[in-house]
């Protein structure tokens, strides 16, 4: 699992206890776009405010997942 440490590192966490690598917040559109901008695809930004996620432990799964044992709120949890 060594391998995987950097990813690790990567992870963060909201404050619902949420871990992903990445969030993104919806942008809504400016009152100043015309109708003919409101047909285009949604767009995100990234999420600034929220933390590194603490992972303390790396597993393997036998059906080849892996599992984080992250702190969260001075608990452990595999996720």
């Amino acid at each position: 699992m060594m391998g995987l440490r950097w990813y690790a590192r990567r992870l963060r966490i909201d404050e619902d206890g949420d871990v992903v690598d990445e969030f993104l917040d919806e942008v809504s559109p400016d009152a100043t776009t015309t109708m003919e901008d409101d047909r285009s695809l949604p767009r995100f930004e990234v999420k600034y405010n929220t933390k590194p996620a603490k992972v303390r432990n790396l597993a393997l799964l036998p059906n080849g997942k892996i599992q984080h044992l992250v702190e969260y709120q001075g608990k452990l949890e595999w996720l």
